[in-house]
């Protein structure tokens, strides 16, 4: 648009009104300060009101006669037993910045299941819960499952365990407690003597005694027997990710456990099965 005289002309805008102004119910932020450690951060405070009944129940409580905490460096929320590279960890898939992708190290995603669950993160704990949900040590398995309160990778964990690929030694699962570590060792012997796994022979035994199986296949499977041995504590669990909303929709247990089957056998010196004769 140009001017009778030939110079561009501009639309000058209307003045803004002096106020109130309205502030948008979503997109006006306000921060909270956690000191960790010796370190603060200064984040949103809507994705842990919105995502965290803990949270959510601690910003509700009112600040008495003191001045309320989080609002700036001097009042900061502080977190404490937690240690700030945990946090920042969480902080990176809460608030992701820059180009870089969100967590990705096991030790990172291990941390954040910890703190989510802690905190009650339910979408945060499922996304974690999918990442993690691939080739992983049983035993570790079976632990975050106790710690972190995850049905479906205590029951493939164990699963993995009794069945193979190597005979359960005291060594693979000292780290388990000992009725745990009882009910196991019980569950592979019979499933052992049904002859429903074979477990390879190590080296030094007998070539008759390579393989441990009974020409009869009968009774209940792995699952089953797990099932019963460990009801108390599956019940347990399954009823807390109910209540709390914590169920996550994972890949049926049998192709989990072939998985972890597949990584052990990668990770876990393999022993000679030779059949040809000397």
């Amino acid at each position: 648009m140009a001017s009778s005289d030939g110079e561009p002309a501009f639309d000058i805008p209307p003045a803004l009104p002096d106020g109130p102004f309205e502030r948008h119910h979503v997109y006006y932020l306000e921060t909270i300060v956690f000191r960790v450690e010796d370190t603060l951060f200064r984040v949103p405070r809507r994705g842990f009101e919105l995502e965290s009944p803990v949270f959510a129940s601690m910003f509700s409580l009112p600040p008495g006669n003191h001045r309320p905490e989080g609002q700036d460096d001097n009042s900061p929320i502080v977190l404490q037993g937690i240690k700030k590279k945990d946090f920042q960890s969480l902080l990176e898939l809460m608030y992701p910045m820059g180009p870089n992708l969100p967590v990705s190290a096991h030790e990172d995603l291990v941390s954040v299941l910890h703190l989510s669950t802690m905190w009650e993160f339910a979408k945060i704990r499922g996304y974690v819960i999918k990442i993690m949900d691939g080739p992983m040590d049983a035993v570790e398995r079976v632990i975050l499952a106790k710690k972190e309160r995850v049905s479906a990778w205590l029951l493939t964990g164990y699963k993995n365990l009794v069945g193979g690929p190597e005979i359960l030694t005291l060594d693979r699962i000292r780290k388990l407690d000992w009725e745990t570590i009882a009910k196991l060792l019980a569950i592979q012997h019979r499933l052992l003597v049904r002859g429903q796994i074979t477990v390879p022979c190590r080296p030094g035994c007998n070539r008759g005694s390579r393989r441990f199986s009974a020409p009869v296949n009968q009774g209940p499977g792995a699952e089953a027997m797990l099932e019963e041995e460990f009801q108390n504590e599956l019940h347990h669990i399954r009823e807390e990710e109910d209540a709390k909303g914590w169920k996550v929709r994972l890949p049926p247990v049998e192709d989990q456990a072939i998985r972890e089957e597949q990584f052990q056998e990668v990770m876990t010196p393999r022993y000679a099965d030779d059949d040809d004769d000397d």
